[in-house]
């Protein structure tokens, strides 16, 4: 009888799946997955896919077509890049120090600091002025210290998320209490509000590395969601960002920041923590779009912009037990720039 109520059941999927004609009702559907090869619904299990390549189990991995704003190498490794960096600076004339030779008319406005996690560790963010592209700048500084990677380390092995009241779903504990602490306790999210009212036109631009990744995907995404900023004045460019939150997370910040690029250098693993096991698996999910540059990020080297957002293709089709890739975007190695005007030493 079990054998009979499972073997209908696959064939009710069966032949439901094979009517749906479009990506984003095939995967809505139960057991249904969309093969991009042959542009067909198929069924898991019992039908094999052109490629595993191919294979986009939910709805959010969706070939998506590309926002208003589409991403350049000399936008990421001449502005964002830049940017980012000047997020390890100590101090508003140190951070200058740091964008002034591209970007002489910008300068940073405010520094914020918060301790991170119980054992000390300290998360910093500046804001910048860019009036030649009437844009506030808001970079956030990557991981510094080993408490931090500890930390995070575990926070990833167990899935540790919370809900929060600056996003939908699950963000990872350790990301999520420091937007939190940044938006309220340091007034970050009043900073942006004052920026924003100041010249109403202006845009919102937010950059980091690593875990600054995640915080300026979280401060963009919070930014539109209360308001300060719409959606079409947000750019986000992060570079080697990890699974920030859940599926329901990555689908809001689609929503609300559409124009947001996450940069991997060849198989950057932290850019896959926490792992997914499972295609079809929630807990942990990024948010399209992927820039993937399978190379030394030398200038000129070829990237590919992954408009699939965490399935098997793009970078997702390599992984690589090292941290080497994590240390040197746009062959640069970040740790090498000290706190006096991002110098390499």
């Amino acid at each position: 009888m079990k054998f009979l109520i499972l073997a209908s059941l696959f064939g009710l999927s069966l032949a439901t799946c094979s009517t749906l004609k479009s990506c984003q009702t095939c995967t809505a559907a139960t057991a249904c997955y969309w093969d991009v090869g042959d542009n067909k619904c198929k069924i898991f299990l019992l039908n094999s896919p052109t490629s595993s390549v191919n294979v986009v189990p939910l709805p959010l991995s969706c070939p998506t077509p590309l926002p208003a704003f589409q991403y350049n190498d000399d936008f990421g490794r001449n502005t964002a890049f830049v940017f980012a960096m000047a997020s390890n600076a100590d101090g508003l004339s140190n951070a200058d120090s740091c964008v002034q030779d591209k970007f002489p008319n910008a300068h940073a406005v405010q520094q914020f600091t918060i301790t991170c996690d119980f054992l000390g560790s300290s998360c910093s963010a500046t804001l910048f002025d860019h009036p030649d592209e009437n844009a506030w700048v808001l970079v956030f500084r990557g991981s510094k210290e080993t408490a931090q990677y500890g930390i995070q380390a575990l926070n990833f092995l167990f899935y540790i998320s919370q809900p929060g009241p600056l996003y939908s779903g699950n963000v990872f504990s350790y990301f999520a209490n420091g937007i939190n602490n940044f938006w309220y306790q340091q007034g970050l999210g009043s900073a942006l509000a004052s920026a924003a009212a100041s010249r109403p036109n202006s845009q919102l631009w937010a950059f980091g590395h690593s875990l600054g990744g995640s915080l300026a995907t979280l401060a963009a995404n919070a930014a539109v969601r209360q308001g300060i900023f719409s959606s079409d004045r947000v750019r986000v460019v992060t570079m080697g960002e990890p699974r920030t939150g859940d599926y329901q997370f990555a689908a809001e910040v689609g929503v609300n920041i559409p124009q947001t690029y996450r940069i991997v250098k060849k198989s950057d693993v932290i850019t896959k923590l926490p792992l997914k096991v499972a295609q079809t698996q929630k807990n942990a999910y990024h948010n399209n779009f992927e820039v993937w540059y399978n190379n030394d990020m030398k200038v000129g080297d070829p990237f590919v912009i992954n408009n699939r957002a965490d399935d098997a293709s793009g970078s997702n089709t390599v992984f690589e037990l090292t941290t080497e890739y994590h240390a040197t975007y746009f062959n640069i190695t970040m740790s090498a720039y000290g706190p006096e005007g991002c110098a390499e030493h």
